[in-house]
C-alpha cells in the first residue's frame, strides 16, 4: 500500500479551495490536498502568512513538506519559500506570477473599495473577476467561480490585492533551490505573459509546463494539472 502524501495548498484570492475539486477527484486515494485558510484579519503581511504556513509544514516529516499555490496563493507560496526556506521541500505553482500581474485591474479593485459605497462593491467585484479571472469557463463553472469570489467581503479581497501592489520576487528566485514545478495556462494573461515565463528561468531547479485554458486551469484542464501534480510529487518524494 502506498504511503499517504499530503500537499498543503494556498488557494486564490477568495481563499476558497473549491476550484481544485476537479483535480482532487482524479488523484489516487493516498494523496490528499489540504487547504490553508487565510486569516480574515483586516490586514495581514506576507511575513505573517509565511510563519503561519511554516507552522503547518513543520508538522510534516522532512522530505514531505510539500506546498502548492494557485494565483494569489502562488504568490504566498513563493514568499514562504523565500522567507522560510527551512520549512519547505518542494513547491508547485499553478497559474500564478513572479511579479505583479494585471496591475491596472488590481489598482481598480483597490480604488473601488476606497470610493464606492458598500452596496455596489459586490457587483463591481463580479465585473472585475469576470473580466480578468473567469475567461474560458463554461456557464455553470463561470457562475460558481463568480459566486465564490463575491461571497468574500470586498474589503478582505482589497487587503489581499494590497499585498500584491509592487509584488516582484524575481530577484529572489535564484535562492529557491528546492524542486519547483510551474503550471501556466496558455490563454491566461496573468500566468502566460512573456515576462512571467521569462522570470521563471531564474529558478535553478524548476520545470515549467503549460496547459490549455484560462485562469481557472483546474476546471478547464483537470487531467493535465493532475498529471503535472503527480509528476511533481514523484520528483519531490520519489513516490506517486
Amino acid at each position: 500500500m502506498a504511503e499517504p502524501i499530503s500537499v498543503l495548498y494556498c488557494p486564490g484570492l477568495d481563499g476558497n479551495a473549491r476550484e481544485m475539486e476537479p483535480v482532487l477527484e482524479l488523484l489516487p486515494k493516498h494523496i490528499s490536498v489540504e487547504p490553508f485558510y487565510y486569516p480574515t484579519l483586516p490586514k495581514v503581511s506576507f511575513e505573517e502568512l509565511a510563519n503561519l504556513i511554516a507552522v503547518r509544514l513543520d508538522e510534516r516529516p522532512k522530505g514531505k513538506r510539500l506546498l502548492a499555490g494557485c494565483s494569489f496563493g502562488g504568490a504566498v507560496a513563493q514568499k514562504v519559500a523565500i522567507l522560510r526556506p527551512d520549512c519547505l521541500d518542494a513547491l508547485f505553482l499553478i497559474v500564478t506570477f513572479n511579479h505583479e500581474a494585471e496591475a491596472f485591474a488590481s489598482m481598480l479593485g483597490r480604488a473601488a473599495i476606497k470610493v464606492l459605497p458598500g452596496f455596489v462593491l459586490k457587483p463591481v467585484t463580479r465585473v472585475l473577476a469576470r473580466w480578468k479571472l473567469a475567461g474560458g469557463l463554461d456557464k455553470e463553472s463561470n457562475e460558481r467561480f463568480l459566486k465564490s469570489i463575491t461571497s468574500v467581503d470586498p474589503r478582505l479581497l482589497a487587503s489581499r490585492l494590497e499585498l500584491l501592489k509592487d509584488f516582484d520576487v524575481r530577484p529572489w528566485l535564484p535562492q529557491i533551490k528546492i524542486p519547483v514545478d510551474v503550471v501556466y495556462s496558455s490563454d491566461d494573461p496573468i500566468s502566460a505573459g512573456a515576462l512571467q515565463l521569462e522570470g521563471w528561468k531564474r529558478l535553478p531547479n524548476a520545470r515549467v509546463n503549460g496547459v490549455k485554458g484560462g485562469h481557472v486551469a483546474q476546471r478547464q484542464a483537470p487531467d493535465a494539472v493532475r498529471d503535472l501534480l503527480l509528476a511533481w510529487i514523484g520528483r519531490a518524494t520519489g513516490q506517486t
